[in-house]
């Protein structure tokens, strides 16, 4: 059986297409543009058409009754065919009609029109295939065709090309053609050649999601997340998944962790999150790689952090280069290794990353694996502080106030710390509270100070609660009960030199209830991380007995610890361990060393026992040196012994000016009452033992003949001496003498008593 394909266009009321079975027929002019009855009639005169039929089966090459009609058109050009058939005598049968085999004469007709650059013979056929066969897949050609033309195409003739192509989009998605779907969503939601339409945008977003086109569903699902619709969200990423997408696998993996339209489950989070980080989702690696670091879904694995973090880093994801960085940077589960850390700050800082390029800056202010270059450094932080990162900006405050790359400028350095804690930046908001303690660049202010070093410590960093403990420690409107609960929350976080001071507070009682043990633990805790104020109080606990058993050893073995950490009061303990032999054999001029090292660093007991060491060893100068300043702290006994040194070095009008601050002093020195009593002492027989030597003197040179002479001279100068202490006693010297012998009686001396019974006076 021949089959005839014929194709009419009702409308313009003529032949469109003819063929037998795959052949097209061409030659078909002479009843082209005529209705359907003319088309039998013979015509022999200059058409010269044999009429439908005879034209049909002399192409064919059969018998009518191997002929099968099919034809295409509306119903009523359709019956009228029909009619005209069957007057031929040919049965019409309408159940043989198969578009998709009708159509094959006209596909390779259109091919090869196409194929030959004959465009508008291949459209035509296309648009017999497109209507006909009603085939998508043509009816998406012809869109797209015309929406490239329409590109393409001059101004005239733009909104009929557009026309045509909205037409065949549309004809096609209502034939669930998933591209010509997709198109339509995008035509529509960007309002770019057609006036932007939502709600149209997201009906043909929803076919295409239906039929499984990945990106469809992705931005399906987008649009439910922004609209904050998590279930629906979850529901199109779930599909994605399902279908092998390994970013559904990551949405899917994000939806199970957050709990977003889905009860939270971290373990089955993580399985999605590896489908796609196999899958070569660097996003889904780095996260992945957070969930072994953190044990989040889980068991914590360093390794496989590791390993992910740097699958991510490697296929160039910011975040996990940025990681990466600060692993070696800081030698979190790695080797700390500071070059292969600027690597990898260096790659995320090519890609905008502001944390990598705020790190690499440190590396360069400290010299962390490449040459210190504070300007650098400095250049680094101002960058990307004038791009608003807060981090940076606080860095770029601590550049100004150190001078680090730049001249020092306080004010400055405050305007960048206000930068970044107006950004709640916390350790800006404890730096900027510091200047306004200390009026650092800023007229000091407490109330500023302590609101912007509480808004830091609130945050829960731990630099800003210790500064808070001790700033209510130290001003008593606030109590030391606070500061004690900010120390708490410092030192559980670690923070060393609060653990120091939470433990000063359970050793004095500051603010909560004494307790030795509480005591020892914080300092051991602080001790433990190198803290010299600690290392000090964990030898005062061991050597006291204090929250631990007494432990010479150990307390010298702390003590030595804190001292070579150039702390002078662990350095005084140490030489008086020395000194009495306590955890170490006795040792005097060790001793010495260790005074002298704490005595350069104001350590007024140092001083004062190194100014007795030199004493001790006659070194009259050295010794002066040592016990001043703690004699100026108004001490009365190294006052006296200032004196005394004074004495032995020849310098008596200082050896008395020191022993009257000692015998002046609110708790008067003894010894330094009667030796002060006593140099006056001296200066009256000086002054009895002159007038009476001259005395004596003239009557030697009287004759010894004149035996009367001699024993009226002496007598003479006793009653010249009577005379002249009388005279004495009544001078300031005089009276200050008895006023300081008086003083060293009522204080035991009983020299001092002996000496004011002799001269006749009481005390």
């Amino acid at each position: 059986m021949k089959k005839v394909i014929v194709i009419y266009d009702d409308k313009k009321e003529k032949l469109i297409s003819l063929a037998i079975d795959e052949d097209y027929i061409e030659d078909i002019e002479y009843i082209k543009n005529r209705p359907i009855p003319e088309w039998f009639p013979e015509c022999k005169g200059r058409d010269g058409w044999d009429g439908f039929i005879k034209v049909i089966l002399d192409t064919a090459g059969c018998s009518k009754e191997d002929l099968e009609f099919v034809f295409y058109g509306d119903k009523d050009s359709e019956e009228v065919f029909k009619e005209c058939i069957q007057r031929e005598g040919i049965v019409y049968k309408e159940e043989v009609k198969n578009p998709e085999s009708d159509m094959k004469a006209n596909k390779i007709v259109a091919k090869k029109a196409w194929d030959s650059g004959k465009n508008k013979e291949g459209l035509r056929q296309y648009k017999i295939i497109a209507k006909y066969e009603n085939n998508k897949e043509f009816q998406y050609f012809l869109a797209d065709y015309y929406y490239k033309e329409y590109l393409n195409q001059e101004e005239e003739k733009e909104e009929e090309l557009l026309k045509e192509s909205l037409k065949y989009y549309k004809i096609a998605a209502r034939n669930q053609h998933v591209e010509a779907q997709y198109k339509l969503f995008e035509i529509y939601s960007n309002g770019e050649i057609i006036e932007k339409d939502n709600q149209e945008a997201i009906k043909w977003l929803k076919e295409a999601a239906k039929n499984e086109k990945v990106e469809a569903q992705e931005k399906l699902a987008q649009y439910y997340e922004k609209n904050k619709d998590d279930f629906n969200a979850k529901a199109w990423y779930e599909k994605m998944a399902m279908q092998g997408s390994i970013l559904g696998a990551y949405k899917l993996g994000e939806c199970y962790m957050l709990g977003a339209g889905i009860t939270k489950n971290e373990v089955e989070a993580v399985q999605w999150y590896k489908r796609a980080a196999y899958g070569g989702h660097t996003i889904a690696q780095y996260k992945l790689g957070e969930c072994y670091e953190n044990g989040t879904g889980v068991a914590k694995n360093r390794y496989q952090e590791l390993e992910w973090y740097r699958k991510s880093a490697e296929a160039g994801y910011v975040k996990a280069q940025y990681k990466m960085g600060v692993k070696y940077d800081k030698g979190l589960g790695v080797t700390q290794n500071y070059r292969v850390a600027i690597n990898w700050y260096e790659k995320a800082m090519q890609q905008g990353s502001l944390e990598a390029q705020n790190n690499l800056a440190e590396c360069y202010k400290y010299g962390n694996g490449c040459a210190k270059n504070p300007r650098r450094a400095f250049l680094y932080f101002k960058q990307i502080a004038e791009k608003g990162y807060a981090e940076a900006q606080n860095n770029l405050g601590e550049c100004y106030q150190q001078g680090v790359g730049i001249e020092k400028d306080l004010a400055k350095a405050v305007e960048w710390y206000k930068k970044a804690a107006e950004q709640d930046n916390a350790r800006a908001q404890d730096n900027l509270g510091r200047c306004y303690w200390f009026g650092i660049g800023v007229t000091k202010d407490d109330v500023l100070a302590r609101k912007w070093i509480k808004k830091s410590a609130e945050q829960g960093y731990a630099e800003a609660q210790n500064d808070l403990g001790i700033y209510c420690r130290d001003e008593s409107k606030f109590g030391r009960k606070l500061a004690f609960e900010w120390f708490e929350k410092a030192a559980r976080q670690g923070h060393a030199e609060a653990q120091t001071n939470i433990g000063e507070c359970y050793k004095e009682g500051l603010g909560v209830e004494r307790n030795t043990q509480q005591a020892f633990y914080w300092f051991n805790e602080a001790a433990k991380k190198g803290v010299a104020r600690a290392r000090y109080y964990m030898g005062e606990c061991y050597e006291n007995g204090e929250g631990i058993c007494k432990n010479f050893v150990k307390a010298e073995e702390y003590y030595r610890k804190a001292a070579n950490q150039e702390y002078a009061e662990a350095q005084y303990r140490l030489g008086r361990c020395y000194e009495l032999g306590q955890g170490v054999d006795n040792n005097k001029n060790m001793a010495a060393i260790w005074y002298e090292k704490a005595a350069k660093q104001g350590h007024i007991e140092a001083q004062y026992y190194l100014g007795k060491y030199y004493e001790s060893r006659e070194l009259w100068g050295s010794a002066i040196e040592s016990y001043q300043k703690p004699a100026e702290q108004g001490d009365a006994e190294v006052q006296y012994r200032l004196g005394r040194c004074y004495e032995k070095n020849r310098q008596r009008e200082k050896a008395i000016e020191w022993f009257k601050m000692a015998a002046d002093n609110s708790q008067p020195s003894v010894d330094a009452c009667l030796r002060l009593a006593n140099h006056y002492c001296e200066d009256m027989d000086e002054f009895f033992w002159g007038r009476n030597l001259t005395l004596l003197g003239g009557s030697i040179l009287i004759p010894v003949a004149n035996t009367i002479t001699i024993p009226v001279a002496v007598a003479s100068a006793i009653a010249s001496r009577k005379l002249s202490k009388s005279h004495f006693l009544e001078s300031d010297k005089g009276k200050e003498m008895i006023k300081y012998y008086q003083k060293a009686a009522r204080l035991g001396s009983n020299e001092a008593q002996e000496k004011l019974k002799s001269l006749g006076y009481s005390w």
